[in-house]
């Protein structure tokens, strides 16, 4: 009983402490060299002192967004400011697993509608979007948004991007932005199975692909060239018979199995087993003639 009850009570602690806010930018002690800029060189970000402490934002400096055109003069709200160099900043992307939320306390002077953009340094079009918005009475004051990604599991997300909007949102108009919280980042590599980990009843056929959002190395960071004691296809299990295949891997991070089984009419349920943290990976997808087999584990 004693055993039971501690193990519920370390479930519990863990399960909170996985659910804390994270501060990733304040200007302070936390990201205090931390700069924005626009990919056209339109909007554009200053740090600048706050210019109300009170009880909700008490810091001394904030970030200050100002809305401006493109060289051309085109003034585009959806185009906003994101971190330079966002890899330098955030070493691993968010884990929206252990939270599904990020907050930003605002100082605006008008109406507007703040969109907070997470996205893929530096696969741009991999992103998520979230609106929150400032009323009439909250103008001239501190307040925190809150922007929900519920339901969102994307493991690639490394950067932010902030975007405004309003009816009356001109070049020119500016306000003030501090105290950016969220999820944590990962502190160890995520992977997306394709199909899905543990699928039964996939046709041989099928292409099989794992990614992370890490990277698939061989000792010394070195790409994978030679997939010999990495990559395995068995019949049954990890000592079964070998199945002939095909690997390749792209751009560090993604590896794609095909078989080069001919004639076979067999179906089959797949495992990952990564057994050196981005040094090598071991795959064993266990196949048997018209049936399905258990998980793998190790």
């Amino acid at each position: 009983m004693k055993k039971t009850l501690l193990f519920t009570l370390l479930l519990l602690f863990n399960l909170s402490f996985s659910q804390d806010e994270v501060v990733h930018v304040d200007f302070d002690e936390n990201g205090p060299n931390v700069t924005f800029e626009s990919w056209n060189n339109s909007s554009s970000f200053a740090l600048t002192a706050n210019p109300v402490q009170d009880e909700v934002n008490a810091s001394q400096n904030v970030g200050q967004f100002t809305a401006g055109a493109d060289d051309e003069g085109n003034f585009d709200s959806n185009i906003g400011i994101g971190i330079t160099n966002p890899t330098t900043v955030f070493t691993s992307p968010f884990d929206l697993t252990s939270l599904n939320y990020f907050k930003m306390k605002i100082f605006a002077l008008e109406e507007v509608t703040l969109t907070f953009h997470l996205e893929n340094s530096p696969d741009w079009g991999n992103f998520h979007e979230v609106s929150a918005s400032v009323g009439p009475d909250e103008l001239n004051q501190w307040v925190e948004l809150t922007f929900d990604f519920s339901g969102i599991t994307n493991i690639f997300m490394n950067n932010i991007v902030i975007k405004v909007s309003g009816t009356d949102w001109v070049v020119g108009d500016y306000l003030f932005f501090d105290d950016i919280t969220g999820p944590e980042l990962y502190t160890s590599p995520a992977f997306i199975y394709n199909p899905e980990n543990g699928s039964t009843e996939i046709s041989v056929g099928a292409i099989m692909d794992i990614e992370t959002n890490d990277k698939f190395y061989d000792p010394g960071a070195v790409t994978i060239t030679d997939f010999s004691n990495k990559v395995a296809l068995r019949v049954d299990d990890e000592n079964g018979e070998d199945v002939p295949f095909e690997a390749t891997i792209s751009n560090d991070s993604k590896i794609t199995i095909t078989t080069r089984v001919q004639n076979w009419i067999i179906k089959f349920k797949w495992a990952m087993i990564l057994e050196v943290l981005r040094h090598f990976i071991t795959v064993f997808l266990e196949i048997k003639p018209n049936s399905c087999t258990s998980v793998l584990v190790r």
